[in-house]
């Protein structure tokens, strides 16, 4: 069983956004293919694989990820390692504007990495691969 590979480090503007990702993780839920969840363990968004962008809600915002990478191997210890660029945007706000287009309420990057500082739960994961 592969370790969860949890963000560690966000950057951000606002705290919010930051607090919002701070912890949450992704889980190898088949071979090279990655499930996020949030701290509490809720699935977020299924079917991840590297340099493939994504979308999921996390609150009151909806975040964009891009320059996503991913590698169960690829940390600087050889551990699971993942980063990406983000921005979020809140819904509610009109005009709506897609993440990814500029123009976010906030934006940053995260990095993230196995045995990082999460609780994971197993059924968080057992959760997720009955999604």
């Amino acid at each position: 069983m592969s370790e969860p590979i949890v963000i560690n480090f966000v950057s951000s503007n606002k705290e919010i956004s930051q607090q919002m990702l701070d912890n949450c993780y992704f889980y190898e839920m088949e071979h090279d293919t990655y499930s996020l969840f949030s701290a509490a363990n809720v699935l977020l968004k299924k079917g991840l694989k590297t340099q493939r962008p994504f979308d999921f809600d996390l609150g009151p915002f909806n975040f964009g990820v891009r320059n996503f990478v991913i590698s169960k191997t690829g940390g600087p210890d050889g551990k699971g390692h993942a980063k990406g660029d983000w921005q979020a945007n809140r819904p509610l706000l009109l005009p709506i504007k897609p993440p990814g287009n500029g123009d976010a309420d906030d934006e940053g990057t995260f990095q993230a990495q196995a045995g990082g500082h999460g609780q994971f739960r197993e059924q968080g994961a057992a959760a997720g691969s009955s999604y």
